[in-house]
């Protein structure tokens, strides 16, 4: 995709210079942030750029050749140099931002306040091309020089990065820049911003690093305060604000420490509920299932005394039938020899009332041959 350096920024529209050194209108989309000497991307459907004065066409075109010459003598000036990689904010109370290129060399100062205003009046148009390190060198220089340094030993810098690829060298040298500043006896705090961080700040007349105190701060911080007071100062109010509020920190921190406290309790006492109700609910189930086992037990033994009670009638009822066969065919025979004995008596006893009468009867006749 086509891109191109952006020169000026009207509402919603860019203007960009591409690298064959014309100029094209951006619509910018919504939310979409443009700054002056970033790159961005250009759609492809182009938006050529129309002039309604002659003024404005003179403009443009006295920009273009010097952009130009810049460009084809001075290889330093290309566009990878020409777009924002980053910005940093220096605060002590002037306030000013430093965009940087890619290759950390500045590409515009921009003043915050008054007294950045000051500063920025100050530096040579030599800044241009200068290496960030060196220009915030000569700044602290001018501001030492106007004496912003003596009541004031606290300076602010802040970061916030535009194109990725700068990040990692920006922060290395921001954190070189540190240590030369507080070699000199100032004490220096870096922060770190985003785009919209300091789209916000810029609507509030802030700089990126004070609009970030200013939030982390608020209750102790008005936007005038942080506007007109240096870094120094808004540290120390900060500070005796907090001191102010102390006692209720300190009773907060204990209703705090308490809370956490009751809270520690609470759930060791809810652990242990919960391990009570699980013992009990566990020695109940243990109890059911007892009683379930010592049912089914039951139940077994119940169902085997039934068997061994039907076992032991149906014995007992074959044993009775048994037994009364046996009384009855032991009585059948008993009648039966009873009633042969009968018999026998009978027939013996008629045999012998036979023989009688045959014995009376020869006795008849004996006698009767005998008369």
């Amino acid at each position: 995709m086509k891109q191109g350096i952006v020169m000026e920024v009207k509402k919603r529209n860019a203007f960009v210079l591409t690298k064959e050194g014309t100029f094209e209108r951006v619509t910018l989309k919504k939310g979409q942030l443009a700054e002056i000497g970033e790159e961005i991307d250009i759609p492809a459907a182009k938006n050529f750029l129309y002039f309604h004065s002659q003024r404005a066409v003179l403009s443009f075109m006295a920009a273009a050749v010097v952009l130009l010459v810049l460009i084809t003598q001075f290889p330093f000036f290309n566009q990878s140099n020409l777009a924002v990689a980053a910005y940093v904010g220096v605060d002590i109370n002037p306030s000013l931002e430093v965009g940087v290129d890619d290759l950390l060399n500045v590409v515009e100062v921009i003043p915050i306040n008054k007294d950045g205003q000051l500063i920025v009046d100050q530096i040579q148009e030599t800044f241009r091309n200068q290496q960030l390190s060196e220009f915030i060198a000569d700044a602290m220089e001018l501001a030492k020089k106007d004496g912003f340094l003596k009541e004031n030993h606290d300076v602010l810098l802040t970061t916030t990065t535009i194109n990725k690829k700068a990040e990692a060298s920006l922060e290395e040298n921001v954190n070189k820049i540190k240590k030369e500043i507080e070699s000199n006896g100032a004490d220096v705090t870096i922060l770190k911003g985003d785009k919209n961080t300091r789209k916000e700040a810029k609507g509030l007349g802030l700089s990126t690093g004070k609009y970030l105190i200013y939030k982390k701060s608020e209750p102790n911080l008005t936007i005038e305060e942080t506007k007109d007071l240096s870094i120094s100062q808004i540290y120390e109010k900060i500070e005796q604000k907090q001191k102010n509020n102390k006692p209720l920190k300190e009773k907060t921190d204990q209703e705090k420490t308490n809370q956490e406290k009751n809270n520690v309790e609470k759930f060791e006492n809810e652990n242990k509920n919960d391990n009570h109700a699980k013992k009990v609910n566990e020695a109940d189930n243990a109890q059911k299932m007892t009683e379930k086992q010592n049912d089914h037990n039951n139940n077994d033994q119940k169902a085997k005394t039934w068997q061994i009670n039907e076992a032991e009638k149906k014995i007992k009822e074959t044993k009775n039938e048994f037994y009364s066969k046996n009384i009855k065919q032991e009585f059948n025979e008993s009648d039966g020899k009873e009633k042969e004995k009968k018999e026998r008596n009978y027939k013996e006893k008629e045999n012998k009332d036979r023989e009688s009468f045959r014995d009376d009867q020869d006795n008849k006749e004996i006698k009767k041959d005998w008369k």
